[in-house]
């Protein structure tokens, strides 16, 4: 029990730090836009950069299938390790990159492949850090398990939260938002040696003893069972438009309701606290009743949540705001917090590293990608709040089904 504490806090912090990464781009857009997307109108800067944001997840589903293959034949900490440099090195060139007005439009094409590489590197960490923890744990409690590393992952995107509010306070100069990406990039190499140190999980190990890794597991899965493949695509779309949607407030909140930056992201952090706090819970809740009836009661909620919640946004009311956010938060935790060892439960060792990579990350890339730009154009309709609920029910539809027709997959009930 020593060595498994032990090693569940090591993989949340380094998984904390990646997430740091990769989440202080999105709150920096307000700032980013308007540098490298020059234009008279807020609203197309800030779209420039969303569009930079969203290309980020194009690259994902390749990370997953590289990393995955690698975790799958040679084993999770190699993959794991190998993943740090790919979301740190990006991080040191956005810190360093000049401006639309110093280089012109290589600035804009040179922040797109640093986040091409760390949308690449998102697409093996996520889910390579909860598999670790999971095979290294107890399977009883691997709700519970997979269910920190999720909160562990807006730890991160919390110490992003507050490094960009204090970032974005008026008495430091225009250039000090590349700070925050010079601390991302000095965090890779405290993450690198973590992982250094860590070992094998003992699952893997047990694999590899008994029998050969397959030459291509994700073509083996595929031919073994493609409906845990589309299970795992579909609960990933409603996965990625809920957490896009908590992480594109701050935006929203500074475009079209005329926030400050500094208070706006401040609505983020509210969000994290709910997403640090409550999935430890309803992931050990899960582990007693099952992942699958847990999901399906959450997405059930996150339905019955959206017009309220979207209404509240488009007040532009603080309060109101915050509560909305809260909501949105406690309804998607129940879904989110048992996920990890859905998916983990959903494909056998010899695949589950490429086959959990590349499902999420393909439904990540569909609706997580597309969420901010989507929420940005509702939010110029007069019909916001029903354009937007519209947009959101169809990927809440399609995690349903993936969860509803998951049971007896490799002992999901």
């Amino acid at each position: 029990m020593k060595q498994q504490t032990r090693i569940l806090t090591t993989i949340m912090a380094g998984n904390a730090l990646e997430f740091y990464n990769f989440a202080v781009y999105v709150l920096f857009i307000p700032v980013i836009g308007p540098l490298f997307f020059p234009s008279e109108d807020p609203a197309v800067s800030a779209m420039g950069s969303i569009m930079v944001y969203s290309v980020g997840y194009l690259s994902r589903p390749f990370g997953g299938l590289l990393f995955g293959h690698i975790g799958d034949r040679y084993g999770r900490r190699k993959a794991l390790m190998l993943s740090v440099s790919f979301m740190a090195v990006p991080a040191l060139v956005i810190a360093c990159l000049p401006t639309y007005g110093t280089i012109g439009f290589m600035g804009p094409v040179i922040l797109t492949i640093c986040r091409l590489f760390q949308g690449f590197s998102l697409g093996g960490e996520y889910h390579g850090a909860s598999i670790f923890v999971i095979e290294h744990g107890e399977r009883s409690r691997g709700g519970f398990a997979g269910s920190v590393i999720l909160a562990s992952c807006y730890m991160g995107v919390l110490l992003a939260t507050i490094v960009a509010t204090t970032f974005n306070k008026f008495w430091f100069p225009e250039w000090s938002w590349r700070i925050p990406f010079l601390v991302g990039f000095l965090n890779g190499f405290m993450v690198l040696y973590i992982r250094y140190r860590m070992t094998e999980t003992p699952r893997f190990l047990d694999y590899i003893k008994k029998e050969r890794p397959k030459s291509i597991p994700i073509l083996a899965i595929f031919k073994a069972n493609r409906k845990s493949l589309m299970c795992g695509v579909f609960v990933a779309c409603a996965s990625g438009v809920m957490g896009s949607t908590m992480g594109y407030m701050s935006t929203f909140l500074v475009i079209f309701k005329g926030w400050d930056v500094f208070h706006a992201v401040m609505v983020v952090g509210l969000g994290c606290l709910v997403y640090i706090g409550l999935p430890p819970i309803i992931g050990r809740l899960s582990d007693r009743l099952g992942a699958r009836r847990v999901m399906l009661c959450g997405l059930t909620c996150v339905f019955l949540f959206s017009f309220p919640v979207f209404y509240m946004f488009s007040t532009g009311i603080p309060l109101w705001v915050c509560l909305g956010q809260v909501l949105w938060c406690c309804g998607t935790s129940v879904f989110e917090a048992p996920l990890n060892n859905f998916l983990n439960q959903l494909f056998p060792v010899w695949s589950r590293y490429s086959s959990i990579g590349v499902t999420y990350s393909i439904g990540i890339v569909i609706f997580a990608g597309l969420n901010p730009l989507i929420l940005t154009y509702t939010a110029q309709s007069s019909s916001y709040v029903e354009s937007s609920v519209v947009w959101i029910s169809f990927p809440l539809f399609l995690g349903f089904l993936g969860t509803y027709f998951s049971k007896g997959l490799n002992g999901n009930r």
